[in-house]
C-alpha cells in the first residue's frame, strides 16, 4: 500500500484532471474519444500560449502534446489506471481528512454541508464518502424548507381564491375533500380528462335532488379549470392554503400550552395532529419546530435524548443521560432568570448547560430570548435617559428664566423700559420667523422628535410581532418626518404617519437609520410615498406604532405605482429579497 502511494506521488502531471475527463465514477477509457480529446486540447493551449498569467503552462502543455508524450501515458493502459488513482486519490483526500478528526463525533446533515463547501465537493461525494467508512448521518432535527413553504401559503390572502370558495359547499354535500377526489368517484383523471368526458357525464345527471344539482356545479367548475390550465395551478395553491390554515390552527394551541405552563414544548405531543393534516411524520414535525423557533418557545423534540449505542458502553450512555437531564435544568433554572430579568445568572446557567451537553437544542432557543430581552431592557434604559436629560434641561431653563426675572426687578426704570423695546423687538424677530416657517411647514415638522405624546406615536398595549404577508405596505399621508438621536451616520429612530395596509397603524417608525437616506427624504418629501417591507419580516407593534428593527429591512417609492412597477417587487409579490436592488431616489 505504501509503495502504491509511493507511486502516484510520482505522478506529476496528471491528463484526466489535465484535459478534463471523466475518472469518478466511471472513468473515460474509449481511446478514440480520448485521441479526440488531445486534439481538441491542444488547439485551446495553442490559442492561450499568449496568456499573461498562464501562458508557459499552456505552453508547456502544447510542447507535450506536440512530442506524443500524452497521447503515449493516455493509450497505455497500465498508465491510465494509475492516472485515474491517482485523480480519485485527489478528489477524495480533502474529504477524508475531516472525516478522519471526526471519531465519536455525531455527523448531521449541517456537518455535511460545511465539509462540501469547505473542500468544494459535491455533498453527494461526501455522504459516499461517509457511507463508506460506514459512519451514520443523523437525520436534520427539522427541514428549515418545509416550514417555509407553510409560511409562504399560510400568509397568502384568501380572496386570492375568491373562484374556488364556491366549490366547498359542493363537495360537502358530496363528501369530498377536492375536485380531484370528485372526478376519481366519477372514474374521471383530471390529467386526462376532456370536454367530451365532462358533457357526457352532465347528460347522466338527470334527477332533481341536491347531490345532483352539486355535482352539476363542480363538473362546471372542472370545466373551467380545463379551459384555463393555469387554473390548475391556482387550485394546487389554494388546497395547500387550506391545508396549512388548518395546520396553523394545530401550531397556535402550541403558543396558548406554553403561555400558561411556561414549560418546554413537547413535540411529539403536537406533531401526531398536524401529521394526520399533512400526511407525513417529518414534515409534522419540521412544522411544530419551525413554529417554536420562530416564536422563541422552548422545546424538547423526540431525539432530545441520548440513546445508547448497541456497542456503547452501558456506563457510558447512562452518565451522557445524567448530563442532559442536568443541562435541561439548567436551562430551566436560565428561563427563570430570565423572567426576573437577572440576565447575568441566566446567561451563567446557559453556559454550565452547555458544558453538560452542547447540542441540546433548548441552549439556542433560550440565548436567543436572553439577548433580545437584554436588547430591548438596553433600548428601555436609553429611552429613560432621554426622557430624564429632556427634563433636567427643562427644569435649568425654568431656573435661569426666574433668576433673570429677579435680577431685572432690581434694576431701573430705565433699564426696564430697555427690557420693553427689546421684548418688543424680539416679538417682531419671531413673528416674522414664524411667517416664514408656515411657508416651509414641511421644514419645521421634519425637526420633530419621535415622542409618546400627543399623536405621532401612540404605544399603549401590549408589545407584538406581526409576520407580514408579501404585499403589505405603508403609505404616508402627510409630509411630516420626525427622529430622535440623531448622530454623523444615522438618527436613532425615525418616524413618518399615515396608514398601514396589514392594519389599523398610523405610524411606523424605522431605528438607526442612515442620515444619508433621511438626507434624501427630506429633500424629496415623504407625502404619498410607500414603504415596502423585507420578505418574511417581522415587525413589532404596540398601540397603532409599527417599529422596523433593522433599516434594511424597509424601502420606500415615490407613490404606489412606482411600488408596484418595480421589477424586484414584483418578482417576490409585493416584498423585497435584496436591498441593494431597490433605488429609493426614483
Amino acid at each position: 500500500m505504501a509503495e502504491e502511494s509511493k507511486e502516484l506521488a510520482k505522478i506529476q502531471n496528471n491528463w484526466y484532471e489535465i484535459l478534463e475527463l471523466e475518472y469518478y465514477p466511471v472513468p473515460e477509457e474509449n481511446e478514440k474519444r480520448i485521441e479526440a480529446r488531445i486534439e481538441e486540447k491542444k488547439r485551446h493551449w495553442l490559442a492561450k500560449e499568449s496568456d499573461p498569467f498562464d501562458g508557459k503552462k499552456y505552453k508547456k502543455y502544447n510542447n507535450l502534446a506536440k512530442s506524443g508524450i500524452i497521447r503515449e501515458e493516455m493509450l497505455n493502459e497500465a498508465r491510465r489506471k494509475e492516472l485515474i488513482k491517482d485523480a480519485q486519490q485527489r478528489l477524495f483526500k480533502p474529504i477524508d481528512d475531516f472525516l478522519k478528526y471526526l471519531n465519536g463525533v455525531a455527523i448531521t446533515e449541517e456537518i455535511v454541508t460545511e465539509i462540501a463547501k469547505k473542500t468544494r465537493r459535491k455533498e453527494n461525494l461526501v455522504r459516499e464518502r461517509i457511507e463508506k467508512i460506514e459512519r451514520k448521518i443523523e437525520p436534520k432535527e427539522y427541514d428549515e424548507k418545509i416550514y417555509q413553504k407553510f409560511l409562504k401559503y399560510v400568509h397568502i390572502k384568501f380572496n386570492e381564491f375568491y373562484e374556488f370558495s364556491a366549490f366547498g359547499k359542493y363537495l360537502e354535500i358530496l363528501s369530498k375533500d377536492n375536485l380531484y377526489d370528485f372526478l376519481i368517484s366519477e372514474g374521471l383523471d383530471i390529467k386526462t380528462l376532456t370536454q367530451k368526458e365532462i358533457d357526457d357525464n352532465r347528460k347522466k345527471l338527470i334527477k332533481f335532488d341536491n347531490e345532483t344539482s352539486a355535482k352539476k356545479k363542480l363538473f362546471s367548475a372542472c370545466e373551467l379549470i380545463l379551459k384555463h390550465k393555469d387554473k390548475i395551478k391556482k387550485y394546487d395553491d389554494y388546497l395547500e392554503h387550506l391545508k396549512y390554515l388548518k395546520v396553523h390552527k394545530e401550531l397556535e394551541k402550541i403558543e396558548q400550552v406554553y403561555n400558561l405552563t411556561k414549560n418546554k414544548v413537547p413535540v411529539d405531543k403536537f406533531t401526531g395532529e398536524i401529521e394526520k393534516i399533512v400526511k407525513n411524520k417529518n414534515e409534522a414535525q419540521s412544522l411544530v419546530i419551525g413554529f417554536c423557533k420562530e416564536n422563541k418557545i422552548p422545546y424538547m423534540a423526540e431525539n432530545n435524548l441520548i440513546l445508547p449505542d448497541k456497542n456503547d458502553n452501558p456506563e457510558r450512555a447512562a452518565k451522557q443521560n445524567r448530563y442532559a437531564e442536568k443541562s435541561e435544568d439548567l436551562c430551566i433554572e436560565a428561563l427563570r432568570a430570565i423572567k426576573k430579568s437577572k440576565f447575568a445568572e441566566a446567561q451563567k446557567y446557559l453556559n454550565d448547560a452547555k458544558l453538560y451537553w452542547a447540542e441540546n437544542s433548548s441552549i439556542t432557543v433560550l440565548q436567543e430570548k436572553l439577548d433580545e430581552v437584554r436588547r430591548e431592557r438596553r433600548q428601555e434604559n436609553k429611552d429613560n435617559n432621554t426622557v430624564k436629560q429632556a427634563k433636567k434641561n427643562s427644569r435649568n431653563a425654568k431656573r435661569n428664566e426666574a433668576g433673570t426675572y429677579v435680577q431685572n426687578n432690581s434694576k431701573n426704570s430705565i433699564n426696564a423700559i430697555f427690557l420693553i423695546i427689546s421684548g418688543i423687538l424680539i416679538c417682531i424677530l419671531v413673528y416674522l420667523a414664524a411667517t416664514s416657517l408656515s411657508s416651509s411647514e414641511t421644514q419645521q415638522n421634519q425637526e420633530n422628535a419621535v415622542s409618546n405624546n400627543g399623536n405621532v406615536v401612540s404605544t399603549e398595549g401590549e408589545e407584538k410581532t406581526i409576520s407580514l404577508n408579501p404585499s403589505a405596505n405603508f403609505s404616508v399621508t402627510t409630509n411630516n418626518l420626525y427622529y430622535s438621536g440623531k448622530t454623523d451616520t444615522y438618527l436613532g429612530q425615525t418616524a413618518v404617519t399615515g396608514n398601514s395596509s396589514i392594519g389599523n397603524y398610523t405610524s411606523l417608525v424605522i431605528q438607526k437609520f442612515p442620515r444619508k437616506r433621511y438626507d434624501m427624504l427630506l429633500e424629496n418629501g415623504v407625502k404619498d410615498r410607500v414603504f415596502k417591507f423585507k420578505c418574511g419580516v417581522k415587525l413589532k407593534a404596540k398601540g397603532t406604532t409599527l417599529f422596523v428593527q433593522n433599516a434594511e429591512d424597509v424601502v420606500s417609492f415615490k407613490n404606489k405605482n412606482s411600488a408596484d412597477e418595480d421589477v424586484h417587487i414584483k418578482e417576490n409579490k409585493g416584498c423585497f429579497t435584496d436591498f441593494t436592488k431597490i433605488n429609493e431616489n426614483k
